[in-house]
């Protein structure tokens, strides 16, 4: 897998994991919680490293787990403001691998 299909399958995975569990209507942990957790299985996993997952944790911190939770609410439900702040969340996460 190439740099770039690796980082748009990363960047894809987080975010779904973001909004995926508030679509099918489950009981969805906080999708700030849910987003480190996928960045540790992606770390455990050898698709990135230590220092790329260091850098998303630091990304994925900077956003309140209340905004996160209403970006995710709000983009399941194709609010384009919300869709907006899910690229830049996208956008935030990338730039670690592209630093990496």
């Amino acid at each position: 897998m190439s740099r770039r299909s690796s980082r748009v399958t990363l960047v894809a995975l987080v975010a779904l994991a973001a909004t995926g569990l508030t679509a099918c209507g489950a009981s969805a942990p906080p999708a700030k919680e849910l987003a480190v957790e996928v960045v540790d299985s992606l770390l455990a996993d050898g698709l990135i490293d230590a220092d790329e997952a260091d850098c998303m944790r630091s990304k994925v911190a900077e956003y309140t787990g209340d905004a996160l939770d209403n970006i995710a609410e709000r983009a399941n439900n194709n609010d384009a403001n919300a869709l907006e702040a899910l690229e830049q969340f996208e956008a935030d996460l990338a730039d670690c691998r592209a630093a990496g």
